[in-house]
């Protein structure tokens, strides 16, 4: 029974053969860091846009149901001291 060799840095690029696949610490391997910042910054500014959405929505919710609380409360104000 042969002893598993212990991949090294002469094997970057090989498949795994378990999954037929390159092994992903070799992609990370091979990519320049360079490569990431323009994702991270599409990722960031979705990120920030989903942020904002969520907030302006959560805020406008707020507001409405403000209005709507102190509009029936006025109501019913004038209603009993009529």
């Amino acid at each position: 029974m042969p002893v598993p060799q212990v991949l090294g840095s002469s094997d970057v690029g090989q498949q795994c053969p378990r999954h037929g696949q390159a092994r992903t610490e070799d992609f990370h391997r091979l990519r320049s860091p360079d490569d990431y910042t323009g994702g991270m910054t599409i990722f960031l500014f979705i990120v920030t846009v989903v942020v904002v959405v969520v907030v302006v929505v959560v805020v406008v919710v707020v507001v409405v149901v403000v209005v709507v609380v102190v509009v029936v409360v006025v109501v019913v104000v004038v209603l009993l001291l009529l």
